[in-house]
C-alpha cells in the first residue's frame, strides 16, 4: 500500500487529482502493473521519509520532472491530437536538443525575449510551414531542372555521336583525297618521263614503241659507217696479222740451215735425177712426146750458174720481206679508203651531232631546273597533305558543325515547347536569329524568377534562423546545406552527381569549342594561303594540260 500511496502523492504533487489508493489495487493484480508500480515507488522512496509535506512535494517533483509533461506540453499535445502536427519531424531530431517550456522561460539567452514574441510562436511556426512549402517548390524545380539536365545530357551524347560520325566521314574523305594525290603524283611522274624522252632516254611502252629521235638516227648512221670501215679490216686481219712468235724465226732458220748442211749433195742429186727419170718414163709410157723436153730445159740452164748450197737465211729473209710488203700495201689501201670515207661518213655526222648536243645543253639545264622545282613542289604538297590529314582527322568542320548544332537546338526547343511560359507567344524558329532570341528570352525569364526570390529568401531565412534554437533550425540547416561540405559553404548547391554532370558538360563544350577553333585555324592556314592555292592551281593546270596533250 505504501507503493500506491507514493504514486498518489506523485500525481497530486504535479497538480493532478487526488487518487484513492483503493482505486489502484487492481494494478497490483497484474504482473506488469506490479512491476510499473514498484519502479515508480522506488523512484520516490527517499522523498517519502521527510515529514514536511511541502518539502516532500518538491522532492517528488524533482524526481519525476524528467518523465512527466508540463501543462504547456499537455496542452500542446492536445492541440496536436486535434489539428495534427504543424511541421513534419525530421530523422535528424533528437531529445538531446529538446527544451521544456520551463527551461525556455529560465534560459538566460531567451530571457530578453518579450512575452509578445512568445505569444507569436504560432505565427512563427506558420512562417516555417510556408518556408517548407517554398522548399518543396524549390525541390520540385530542382527535380525539373534535373530532368532538363538529363535531356541536355542526352542531347550532348547525340551531339558527340554525330560529331564522331562527321569525323569518320572526314577521315574517309581524307583517304580519298590521299588516293587522288597519289594518282596525281603518278600521272605527274609519267609526264616527267615523257619530258625527259627528248634528252636521249629510250623508254619504250609495252604496247607501242616510241619513235626514234634525230640524235638516235645520227648515232645509228655513224655506227653503220664504222662497221662498214671495219669490216674489210676484219676480213683481212687473219691473213695479215703479224705472227706473235716472230722472234723464233731466226732460230728456225738456223735449224733449217743446219739440217740442209747435213744433207749429202750427191745423194740429193742422184735422188732428183731418179725422180726426173721416173717422170720421163711415165710420160713415155703414156704416149706423150717428150723429145724436146731435155733440149729445151738444157737450153734454159744458165751457164753462169754454179752448183752449190742454198742460203736459207737469205731466202727466208726475202720471203719475210715480200710478205710484209704485201701486208703494208693492203693496209695502205684500207687506210686510203678510210681517209676517203671519214669526211663524209664520219666527220660530218659527228660535227652535226656535236652541234646539236651543244644546242641541247641549254634545254638540259632548263629541264634540270624544272625537275628540281617540280621535286620541291611535290615535297611541299606532301607536307601540306600530311598537315591537312592530321588537322582534318582531329578537328571537325566548323561550318558543318555549326549547321548541325543549329538543327539540334531547333529540335530541342521544339521538344521543350510545352514548358515555355504562356506569355511568350507562339514559337517561331525560322533562322539562327530566332533561335538566339528564344534562348535569350528563356535565360532572362529563368533568372528573373529564380535568382531574386532565392536571394530574398536567403536573407529572410538567415535573420529568422538566428533566433531559433529548436529542432527547426537543424531541419532547415539540413535542407539548405544538404549538398554543402560545411555550414559556411554556399547553400542550395547541386549534388555530387549534378556537379559531375555540369562539369562534364562544360568540359565537353570547351573541348568542342577548342576543336572548332583549331580546325578553323587549320583550314584558314591551309586553304587561306594564296601561295598554296596558286601552287596547287598551277600544278593541276600543268597536269591537266599534259594529259590533254
Amino acid at each position: 500500500m505504501d507503493e500506491l500511496h507514493s504514486i498518489s502523492l506523485g500525481v497530486s504533487s504535479f497538480g493532478g487529482p487526488s487518487i484513492n489508493t483503493n482505486d489502484l489495487t487492481w494494478a497490483l493484480d497484474d504482473p506488469a502493473g506490479m512491476k510499473l508500480v514498484s519502479w515508480l515507488s522506488n523512484q520516490m522512496r527517499r522523498t517519502l521519509d521527510d515529514d514536511d509535506s511541502e518539502i516532500k512535494v518538491e522532492k517528488v517533483r524533482a524526481v519525476l520532472h524528467d518523465i512527466t509533461l508540463e501543462n504547456e506540453e499537455v496542452k500542446r499535445l492536445e492541440e496536436i491530437g486535434q489539428k495534427g502536427p504543424l511541421i513534419k519531424e525530421s530523422r535528424h531530431d533528437s531529445l538531446g536538443d529538446y527544451c521544456t517550456p520551463s527551461e525556455l522561460r529560465h534560459d538566460p539567452f531567451l530571457s530578453a525575449i518579450s512575452s509578445d514574441a512568445i505569444a507569436n510562436n504560432h505565427a512563427e511556426i506558420d512562417l516555417r510551414n510556408e518556408q517548407l512549402e517554398y522548399l518543396k517548390r524549390r525541390l520540385d524545380l530542382t527535380r525539373r531542372a534535373s530532368e532538363e539536365l538529363e535531356e541536355t545530357i542526352h542531347w550532348l551524347k547525340h551531339t558527340v555521336k554525330s560529331l564522331d560520325t562527321s569525323i569518320s566521314d572526314r577521315s574517309e574523305r581524307l583517304e580519298n583525297l590521299s588516293l587522288e594525290v597519289d594518282n596525281t603524283i603518278a600521272s605527274t611522274r609519267e609526264f616527267a618521263v615523257h619530258l625527259l624522252l627528248p634528252l636521249g632516254s629510250q623508254v619504250t611502252d609495252e604496247k607501242q614503241e616510241i619513235p626514234q629521235t634525230r640524235e638516235e638516227k645520227l648515232l645509228e648512221e655513224i655506227s653503220a659507217a664504222r662497221m662498214m670501215l671495219l669490216s674489210p679490216l676484219d676480213s683481212l686481219k687473219p691473213g695479215f696479222t703479224p705472227d706473235p712468235y716472230t722472234y723464233l724465226v731466226e732460230s728456225d732458220v738456223e735449224e733449217l740451215h743446219r739440217r740442209i748442211e747435213d744433207f749429202d749433195i750427191e745423194d740429193l742429186k742422184r735422188g732428183a735425177f731418179l725422180i726426173r727419170l721416173e717422170k720421163l718414163c711415165e710420160a713415155l709410157e703414156n704416149g706423150e712426146d717428150q723429145s724436146g723436153l731435155l733440149t729445151d730445159r738444157s737450153d734454159e740452164v744458165s751457164p753462169e750458174l754454179t752448183p752449190g748450197l742454198v742460203d736459207c737465211r737469205e731466202e727466208i729473209r726475202n720471203a719475210w720481206n715480200v710478205d710484209q710488203m704485201a701486208t703494208l700495201k693492203s693496209n695502205e689501201s684500207l687506210l686510203d679508203q678510210t681517209l676517203e670515207a671519214l669526211p663524209e661518213q664520219i666527220i660530218s655526222p659527228l660535227e652535226a651531232l656535236h652541234a646539236h648536243l651543244l644546242r641541247e645543253v641549254a634545254h638540259t639545264r632548263e629541264a634540270e631546273v624544272l625537275i628540281r622545282v617540280f621535286g620541291e613542289e611535290l615535297c611541299d604538297l606532301k607536307e601540306d597533305t600530311k598537315f591537312g590529314k592530321q588537322k582534318i582527322t582531329s578537328e571537325p568542320d566548323s561550318d558543318s558543325n555549326d549547321a548541325t548544332l543549329e538543327q539540334e537546338l531547333r529540335e530541342l526547343l521544339v521538344q521543350l515547347k510545352r514548358k515555355r511560359p504562356a506569355s511568350f507567344g507562339p514559337l517561331i524558329l525560322l533562322d539562327r536569329d530566332d533561335i538566339v532570341k528564344e534562348i535569350h528570352s528563356l535565360v532572362t525569364h529563368a533568372r528573373s524568377h529564380q535568382q531574386d526570390p532565392l536571394r530574398d529568401w536567403q536573407q529572410t531565412a538567415t535573420s529568422t534562423l538566428k533566433q531559433s534554437k529548436s529542432h527547426i533550425h537543424g531541419f532547415l540547416g539540413d535542407v539548405v546545406y544538404a549538398n554543402s561540405a560545411v555550414n559556411t559553404s554556399p547553400p542550395f548547391r547541386y549534388s555530387t552527381e549534378g556537379e559531375d554532370v555540369c562539369r562534364k558538360a562544360k568540359e565537353t563544350a570547351r573541348f568542342l569549342d577548342g576543336e572548332g577553333v583549331r580546325f578553323k585555324k587549320a583550314l584558314d592556314g591551309f586553304w587561306g594561303n594564296e601561295k598554296h592555292v596558286k601552287k596547287l592551281d598551277v600544278f593541276v593546270k600543268s597536269v591537266m594540260s599534259s594529259v590533254k596533250i
